[in-house]
Order: C-alpha cells, then structure tokens, then sequence
C-alpha cells in the first residue's frame, strides 16, 4: 500500500503519537504562546514608551520562534494539507504572526489537538515528562529564564525611571543589562543606582547561573545517553517507563520509518503497477501463437 492510500486511521496514530512523545516540547510551546498573550495585554495597561518597546521586542521573539515551529512541523509532516486542515496547522502559522493576541490562535490549536487524544495518552504524557527529568528541567529553566529576563527589564527600567543619576533609561539598555547581567558577565557600562534595582539584578544573577547549569547538564546527560545507530537505523526504545509510553515510542519510531522510506516504496508500488498491466494487457497480433501446419499427404 502506498503512502497515499495510507488509511487516515494510521495518519491520526503517527500525528497523536508524535505529540505524546515530545510532551515536553509541546508544554515548552505552550508556555511560550501563554506568555506571548500576556505580553499583549500589557500592552493595554498604562506603561511607558521604553517598557512598551520591551514588551513588542518580546513579542516579536516569541513570534520568530513560534513561526519557525510552525515551519519544522509543515516541512516534516508526511500530510501536508491534513497538517494544515485535520491538526489546524493554519491556526499555528496564524498564532505565530507578531501581532498582539495572534497568540490566541495557537492556544487554539494546541487546544484542539490535545483534544484528540485519549485518556490513556494524557496518563503517557505525564509519564513523558516524568521520565525525561534532564529534558523537563532544561525546558523549564529556559521558559523562566526567559520570563525573569523580560520581568527583569521592565522592573529596571521603573525602578531608575526617577533617579537622577541612572544610565538605564532606554529599552535598549534595560535589554543589554539584562543579557550581561543573567549571563553573569558584567561589563560595568549600563548598572543600577537604586536599591530596588540592585535587588533585581542580583535575582538576575541567580537565576543566571542555574540557567547555564542546567545547560551544561542537560548537554552532559544528552552526550552520555546517546546510543549508537548502526546503518542510520532508529534506535530501539529504551524499556524505561510504562507499557503505554513504550507502545507511544515504538509508534513513533515505526512512523519515522515508514516516512523515511516512503520514496522506495512509491516506486516500487509504481514498478508493480506498470508490471501487471503489462501481464493483464491482451496480446497483439503479431505475438500470437501462429497456428499448427498440418502435413500433406
């Protein structure tokens, strides 16, 4: 059977598994919408002209990652237009425009399809998240990272807002202050002259180093857990976990295979194709079986 009589029962069993396995990823996602509506709502309240220049920035950086997720998903979905229509691929590429509330859409979507899963798959995903603690951790602390270090430079900017010797007076100050400070460099140009500030930044600094802790642990426990592949095969489950989490896997690894040799298979189906309409098409005359000669006497 081809790829594109594929029964779309099987369709929906590669697409639900593929969210069950990156659970993780997929909280990630949604987390980050979240805080790109929240960002939009600030916009409504009355802040200044340098905290709104914050926010949009912000907005504008979920956006670009949310728009490259969208493009992963449509470039390795075997289905494009049952990507785009049956998994509201349409409502990710809308929620991902830099627009305020265009975030919405995606929750939508990520509403939707988690919709379609079973009770059993929602028990696998929590065991997911469980199970891959390295993972769960390193997206975690990216998600507050980047939290604290928006917080961080609108607390800032408010805090020296009047003091007559502050240097952070800008957006553009309060976002490279931010960056230097979280990633406990400190060149010393751009700091704070408030007590309230001074308090931010040291919050700042601490949730800095966890942050490149955990990536250094996440980059140690991902380069010891790496198993070999030997001929580009997928590698086997591992066995941790749940009966259900291992099915969710092996679905998904089997899912990986079939896509990555769909293009033999069309081709082979096509071969056999032609072959037997070969063997099925009636004979012409000029191959028929002449007729017996029968001997004079």
């Amino acid at each position: 059977m081809s790829a594109k009589t594929k029964p779309r029962a099987s369709q929906d069993t590669a697409a639900d598994s593929a969210i069950v396995i990156h659970a993780n990823y997929e909280l990630f996602v949604l987390a980050m919408a979240v805080v790109s509506l929240l960002n939009a709502v600030l916009l409504l309240m009355p802040i200044s002209g340098e905290e709104r220049r914050v926010v949009v920035a912000f907005i504008g950086g979920i956006s670009l990652f949310l728009l490259v997720d969208a493009a992963v998903r449509f470039v390795r979905a075997p289905y494009k237009r049952r990507h785009l229509v049956a998994y509201y691929g349409w409502l990710m590429w809308l929620g991902a425009l830099p627009v305020p509330f265009f975030s919405l859409a995606r929750l939508v979507a990520d509403w939707l399809a988690l919709r379609k899963l079973r009770r059993a798959d929602y028990r696998a995903m929590g065991q997911v998240v469980v199970q891959r603690r390295a993972q769960s951790t390193f997206l975690v602390v990216i998600w507050v990272a980047t939290v604290v270090y928006e917080a961080g430079a609108l607390l800032i900017l408010a805090a020296e807002r009047n003091s007559a010797v502050a240097n952070i007076t800008t957006a553009g100050d309060a976002l490279w202050w931010g960056v230097v400070t979280i990633a406990t460099v400190g060149y010393g140009d751009t700091y704070p002259t408030t007590v309230f500030g001074r308090l931010i930044g040291a919050g700042l600094i601490v949730v800095g180093v966890g942050f490149f802790t955990s990536i250094t642990s996440f980059l140690a426990h991902w380069f010891l857990t790496q198993r070999p592949q030997i001929n580009g095969a997928q590698p086997m489950p591992s066995g941790d976990g749940s009966v259900q989490a291992q099915i969710q896997e092996i679905r998904t690894m089997l899912a990986g295979l079939e896509e990555s040799n769909r293009g033999v298979l069309e081709e082979a189906t096509k071969r056999l194709d032609e072959l037997e309409g070969e063997w099925a098409r009636p004979a012409t005359a000029s191959t028929k079986t002449p007729p017996a000669r029968t001997e004079r006497r």
